[in-house]
């Protein structure tokens, strides 16, 4: 007599939450990518001596535009206060607003 024996191994359970912020955050025409060490990459600088301070967004992806736009929003500043550098796709604010952006961009699951 032969009998077979079926080994069947576990699976892993599947992470979900990390699907479903993917695709929220896919519903955005914009992706701002985390750095190596998980942190938003958002920075401020200060020039002129620590007389002009900037806050930097960088790695954006998408349409660096409309993100230009909603942060522009959000933060309530004029079309000078905020721009965007054409050859890196960064976004760059006068003023120092990176704990402002950080809360908006994790509101909006990055």
């Amino acid at each position: 007599m032969v009998t077979t024996e079926v080994i069947t191994t576990p699976t892993a359970p599947v992470d979900t939450t990390f699907a479903a912020e993917q695709v929220r955050s896919t519903l955005l025409p914009y992706f701002v990518q985390r750095t190596p060490s998980n942190l938003l990459p958002v920075y401020k600088e200060t020039k002129r001596g620590g007389n002009l301070r900037l806050t930097k967004v960088r790695k954006i992806s998408g349409d660096v535009k409309r993100l230009h736009n909603d942060l522009k929003a959000y933060l309530d500043l004029s079309e000078a206060e905020i721009t965007i550098n054409s050859v890196t796709q960064n976004i760059i604010a006068k003023g120092d607003h990176r704990d402002q952006i950080i809360k908006f961009l994790e509101s909006k699951n990055f």
